[in-house]
């Protein structure tokens, strides 16, 4: 049991963060582009932001946390016509599993799958049911801007996956194989504005989304920053945190 439950808050920390890139980020109106307010900006060119070993989730080890990525494939790009995607990609997560010391195959023995769409995910992501996976997912990238990728529709051990998902008593397939390369994806919109911060400090704020008011207090907080590195020359950084679910990434930007 206390494995299911260990399983429950990891699927809920990974539903809050995939959420909070939609429905909890502070943004301005749909009027907060620079044609329309100076205050509001765009970067010139695109920018592409790798995430460093600084990054930490729910205050485990940076170290770990960083190993399970796969920095090549995940990052932030920003781009002149207002575009942003965050891209969150494991490299491994089968260590990920075994980290939280949990059992894909047996876990669901003790959790009603159908339960925890009807208390945590239907009032987020209305429509998506385990009765139909593969259409599930394909609602999320155009309700919410994300989506998971490294999913093989087309491949034995996915259909397997399927198919036990879409099956009363739903399971986990015994021998089935968590693909590398699976993660998430956001593609949405951003503006630029300098912020201020309680102590008086201006920031510069990476604001995502334009389905809220510019009077919304930020779950997500993403920054932009000079950093100094030990030789002395300058690297530019965002910093993003959710603090709700104790998430705090950092990227460096690109050459």
């Amino acid at each position: 049991m206390k494995k299911s439950i260990k399983f429950i808050n990891i699927a809920l920390v990974f539903v809050l963060f995939v959420c909070s890139f939609t429905i909890l980020s502070a943004c301005g109106d749909k009027d907060n582009a620079p044609d329309k307010c100076p205050c509001y900006t765009f970067v010139s060119k695109e920018e592409v932001y790798r995430f460093t070993d600084e990054t930490n989730i729910m205050n485990l080890p940076n170290g770990i946390v960083y190993g399970l990525l796969n920095n090549k494939e995940s990052g932030i790009i920003i781009r002149p016509d207002g575009t942003i995607t965050v891209k969150i990609i494991l490299r491994d997560i089968k260590s990920l599993l075994e980290l939280a010391n949990i059992d894909l195959s047996t876990i669901l023995n003790d959790v009603d799958l159908d339960d925890f769409v009807d208390l945590y995910v239907s009032g987020l992501f209305p429509g998506f049911s385990f009765d139909n996976v593969k259409d599930s997912l394909a609602l999320l990238p155009k309700s919410t801007g994300i989506g998971l990728v490294g999913l093989d529709f087309e491949s034995e051990n996915i259909k397997k996956l399927v198919k036990a998902l879409e099956t009363k008593p739903r399971s986990i397939p015994k021998d089935f194989i968590v693909p590398e390369g699976l993660g998430i994806e956001y593609n949405g919109k951003y503006f630029i504005k300098n912020v201020t911060s309680a102590d008086g400090t201006v920031m510069k704020g990476v604001f995502i989304g334009d389905n809220h008011s510019s009077d919304t207090d930020p779950y997500v907080i993403m920054t932009m920053y000079e950093q100094a590195k030990k030789d002395g020359s300058i690297m530019q950084m965002i910093k993003t945190r959710i603090e709700f679910v104790q998430i705090s990434m950092f990227a460096e930007k690109e050459a």
